[in-house]
């Protein structure tokens, strides 16, 4: 029987390329409850660079890939189409889309013009970035 839930583990690995990348950032990603509220808490003393990113209407993002870090995006619009490692994904406002390292990368902003909050884990360097097309 552990023999066989070994097995399973290792299926559901290979399954969900995210795992790693998701565990790592579930350590950082608090809720942190307040009488007036709460926050959500997405990196604490690490080394990461967040920024904004705007999509005009009927752009889209250079595929790409970094090698040295791991990205989340926040995506802060509705309408705004996700593309990772060719999965397509018709995000919502508000949604969270991890990014391991190595995965092609690309938003669309087909129908209306988006933001996101793109938050990079690592050491950010621009130099770091293959384009695809």
């Amino acid at each position: 029987m552990e023999e066989y839930k070994k097995e399973v583990k290792k299926i559901l690995r290979k399954a969900d390329p995210f795992k790693k990348i998701t565990n790592q950032l579930k350590k950082d990603i608090k809720i942190i409850e307040k009488p007036w509220g709460h926050y959500k808490q997405y990196c604490l003393n690490r080394k990461c660079t967040a920024r904004i990113l705007s999509l005009n209407k009927g752009q889209k993002l250079n595929k790409q890939s970094h090698n040295s870090i791991d990205k989340l995006w926040i995506i802060l619009d509705d309408g705004i189409i996700i593309e990772v490692n060719e999965k397509i994904i018709h995000t919502k406002k508000g949604e969270e889309i991890l990014i391991p390292k190595g995965a092609k990368h690309r938003a669309y902003a087909f129908n209306s013009s988006g933001k996101i909050m793109e938050i990079s884990f690592g050491k950010f360097d621009e130099a770091d970035l293959t384009a695809y097309e």
